[in-house]
């Protein structure tokens, strides 16, 4: 979405096993880009460090084990490029306070612009969880510390191939489909059916 962007910033929070780093890395092979990324993956679940992705292309590449908004309390400065919720609003809300934390970090970003990626979840019914509410409390309160909503792009899931070939399913080289069904007792997801989610460009007012 940057042609121009050479270093690249990005905070995975609730990064899990960092599959975001593998996807980050494959789109940036895939679109034959030189780009310097420094990603910072943190999840209060400190996951084996043989999961940790061999992405070598990346300037540097860290896991920590904490609260995400912590987290970003902690830092001296708030400056990603990149801030990235997997699959994890949800998750950090039900820790209202740190939540919190997170809402007041993402406004006090340095950067004149930067990308929010959140995926969604809304369950139906009688369950409280909704990703969508939880994203606008976050996107108003980054709105209200100076910035405006340049762009938003939205995806809903569809039920089709993730990727196929004319004998079925292909899968990226550093996944093993084996590993997982071990570790998991399932195989990775073969659908789009849950791919919801949303891409928010934000700029400081005046700067665009």
């Amino acid at each position: 979405m940057v042609p121009e962007v050479e270093d690249l910033r990005v905070a995975s929070l609730g990064c899990g096993s960092m599959v975001d780093a593998w996807s980050l890395h494959r789109a940036i092979y895939t679109a034959n880009r030189d780009i310097a990324v420094r990603y910072y993956g943190v999840d209060i679940v400190s996951w084996e460090s043989k999961y940790i992705p061999k992405v070598t292309t990346f300037k540097s590449l860290k896991f920590v084990n904490d609260k995400a908004g912590k987290f970003l309390l902690e830092k001296d400065k708030i400056d990603y490029d990149v801030i990235i919720f997997p699959k994890s609003i949800g998750d950090i809300y039900a820790d209202h306070l740190d939540f919190q934390r997170v809402i007041d970090a993402l406004g006090e970003n340095s950067n004149r612009r930067f990308y929010l990626l959140t995926s969604k979840i809304t369950y139906a019914g009688s369950s409280m969880r909704n990703d969508e509410h939880l994203l606008k409390i976050a996107s108003d309160r980054i709105i209200a510390s100076g910035f405006c909503l340049n762009r938003k792009i939205e995806k809903k899931g569809e039920d089709v191939p993730i990727k196929n070939r004319n004998n079925g399913y292909i899968y990226p080289v550093e996944i093993d489909i084996n590993e997982v069904k071990r570790l998991s007792g399932r195989y990775p997801i073969l659908r789009r059916s849950f791919e919801n989610y949303s891409i928010y460009e934000f700029v400081r007012k005046g700067k665009i």
